[in-house]
């Protein structure tokens, strides 16, 4: 029965062929090197920048950027032509399996326009945010401490306060803390034009405010 339905499927394939535009499944392009202008204004880190978070409690924790790179010029890696950019920041900072403290991943794909996305462990959680805009991410989710994908609540201020602290453009993602209930990273909020500027932990529940 396999066999037959496999058969009927290549059948399906070879009559289907002629009447395809080979055009789009074989173009290949040339794709320019990461040069993300709202990427970048969100998360404009440079080599050996210094973050230094102090918390509510009084402890501080430093990421020392040690390692930052963006892909070059290159030809298309699929068949149908899309062009992929990114680029790579890390800190020195890691954890007893070698995985950095921050370490943050911002990705251009260029397909029906341009889609923005990042990907950012910190401090061992990692978040996901998608379709990034003028005012921040449309969606965000996160993958915590092997918990399941946990969606996050996203809100953009045009101006809020921290800690006595007045900053602008800034969007908060946070997640749910009765689904992950082990100590962690549960609020962000990321600055257009100064990046991570806050954290949240819970267990306890302490702001982590950039310096």
């Amino acid at each position: 029965m396999m066999l037959k339905k496999m058969l009927c499927y290549i059948s399906i394939v070879i009559v289907f062929i002629p009447f395809s535009s080979c055009d789009i499944c074989s173009k290949k392009v040339s794709c320019p090197a990461f040069n993300d202008t709202l990427l970048v204004q969100w998360f404009p880190y440079q080599l050996n920048d210094r973050l230094k978070f102090n918390s509510t409690a009084g402890q501080s924790q430093l990421f020392l950027l040690n390692s930052v790179s963006s892909s070059g010029p290159h030809p298309s890696t699929t068949d149908r032509g899309i062009c992929h950019a990114e680029k790579d920041i890390s800190s020195a900072e890691r954890d007893s399996l070698g995985q950095s403290y921050f370490d943050l991943r911002l990705l251009q794909q260029d397909q029906y326009g341009t889609h923005r996305a990042v990907s950012f462990r910190l401090l061992g959680v990692n978040f996901q945010g998608t379709e990034l805009g003028e005012t921040g991410f449309a969606n965000a989710f996160t993958y915590a401490y092997n918990d399941p994908n946990i969606n996050a609540t996203l809100q953009y201020y045009n101006s809020i306060q921290l800690n006595g602290k007045t900053f602008n453009k800034v969007q908060s993602i946070m997640l749910d803390t009765t689904v992950a209930k082990k100590p962690f990273v549960y609020k962000l909020y990321i600055s257009r034009q100064a990046g991570l500027i806050a954290y949240e932990t819970s267990g306890p529940s302490l702001l982590w405010l950039k310096e």
